[in-house]
This record gives C-alpha cells, sequence and structure tokens, in this order.
C-alpha cells in the first residue's frame, strides 16, 4: 500500500510540476504576443474583405480591449506586426497589415515559442488559411472574419 501511495504523490507531484511551467511559460509572453496568440488561436482578423488583411485601427481597438495594452500604439503596434511577418498595406479606406496565411504564422509562432505554446492547440497548427470570412462590413463596424 505505501508504493502505491509514494507513486501517486509522484505523479501528484509531476502533474503539479507540469502545470507551472505551463503557467510560467504564459507569463514569459509579453502582452502583445498574448494579443497575437489570441488571434492565431481564433482565426479571427478584425474584417476586411480579404481574410489576410486587417485595418490597423480595428487591430489597436480590438488589442486595447486588454487592460495591459490600452496605451498600444499604432508604432509600437507596427513593429511587432513587421516582426511578425506582416506586411504594411494600404487600402482605399484605411491603413491596413497583411497578415502571412494562417498556417504559415502558426508554423512560425511554434518555430519561436514552441510547439507545447500554452493555448495554441496542436490541432490548430495544422489547420488552413481557407477558412470562411464574413462580408466586408463599412471601417466604422468592428465585425470579425475567418482568418
Amino acid at each position: 500500500m505505501a508504493d502505491n501511495a509514494l507513486i501517486a504523490d509522484a505523479e501528484s507531484i509531476l502533474e503539479q510540476a507540469i502545470r507551472s511551467a505551463h503557467q510560467q511559460d504564459d507569463h514569459d509572453l509579453s502582452p502583445l504576443q498574448r494579443f497575437y496568440l489570441g488571434l492565431l488561436e481564433s482565426a479571427l482578423l478584425p474584417c476586411t474583405e480579404d481574410p489576410e488583411i486587417a485595418f490597423t485601427q480595428h487591430l489597436l481597438t480590438e488589442a486595447r480591449k486588454q487592460w495591459a495594452l490600452r496605451h498600444l500604439s499604432v508604432k509600437a503596434l507596427g513593429c511587432f506586426l513587421r516582426r511578425e511577418g506582416c506586411i504594411r498595406y494600404r487600402t482605399p479606406a484605411a491603413n491596413a497589415w497583411r497578415f502571412r496565411p494562417l498556417r504559415e504564422a502558426r508554423e512560425a509562432w511554434e518555430r519561436r515559442h514552441g510547439a507545447h505554446t500554452p493555448g495554441l492547440r496542436s490541432d490548430l497548427l495544422s489547420g488552413g488559411s481557407n477558412l470562411p470570412h464574413r462580408p466586408y462590413p463599412p471601417l466604422g463596424s468592428l465585425s470579425h472574419q475567418m482568418w
């Protein structure tokens, strides 16, 4: 009986260590990285007619919903998006960003941050960019499309 108790204790200690490591990994991400990871997880971008383009103002509005990013500037967002492989883009309506295809963006994230990034499920990493997107909204409204 004592051996079973020791095994159970060792297993619970191991499980706690794994949970703690995952929580620490999540804390190692900056607020902007967590925002971008949320985009990768949900496959949703603020809407335009192209599923790989998002208006800068819509991205800022979404990011600023996080308390830690409430004062995020256009410049800081732009620097971060460039490092993630996004390209500045100009539409007739406003400034925007062209994102990598979803699969490519997820694979790049996995290469930089590891396959076991908290929140990025492995089944999403295999997802493609052929996801449906929603109709084009006016610039003033904030809806989302599948990336």
